[in-house]
């Protein structure tokens, strides 16, 4: 995947989360896409996603948890 449509992607996210859930969903990006997003600039990606500089941190944290992680659907 492109780093435009990952940042496209990662905004769109972060836009659309419930009050309260914008920093899960960065987690979750982040561990969704934890393969798409190595050889990234993290920080570079969020700021190109319209978010701030720093959560380039916290999408680095969520990569490093994606191996002890499994996604499952919520209803």
């Amino acid at each position: 995947m492109q780093v435009d449509q990952l940042a496209k992607l990662l905004g769109d996210n972060y836009r659309t989360a419930a009050k309260g859930e914008k920093v899960l969903s960065l987690y979750l990006f982040g561990i969704k896409f934890c393969r798409e997003l190595d050889g990234h600039a993290l920080g570079d990606l969020c700021e190109q996603a319209g978010l701030a500089r720093s959560y380039g941190t916290e999408s680095a944290k969520a990569r490093r948890l994606a191996p002890h992680v499994i996604l499952r659907d919520h209803q």
